[in-house]
């Protein structure tokens, strides 16, 4: 969850920053907002897939365990089937 919302968070900042340069280019000073935007922007799309990774490992380790959807105590007017 992280990932998706620094990945959009990451975005608008450079398009903010793409905005600024083509409004004020005489002012605005070339420097770190690139190279601060693309980090960003990597880190945020790594954050990303460790999390879907994250998701898939704990979906196998489930299906693995093969644990049961409920668990019952008792069961209350059933009667036990016999093979």
């Amino acid at each position: 969850m992280a990932g998706i919302i620094l990945s959009i968070l990451s975005l608008l900042l450079g398009f903010g920053c793409m905005l600024a340069k083509l409004l004020f280019c005489g002012s605005f000073l070339m420097g770190i907002a690139p190279v601060l935007v693309g980090f960003f922007l990597l880190t945020s799309i790594q954050l990303l897939f460790v999390g879907l990774l994250g998701e898939y490992l704990g979906v196998m380790f489930l299906y693995v365990r093969r644990l049961p959807h409920v668990f019952e105590l008792e069961r209350l007017n059933l009667e036990a089937r016999v093979p």
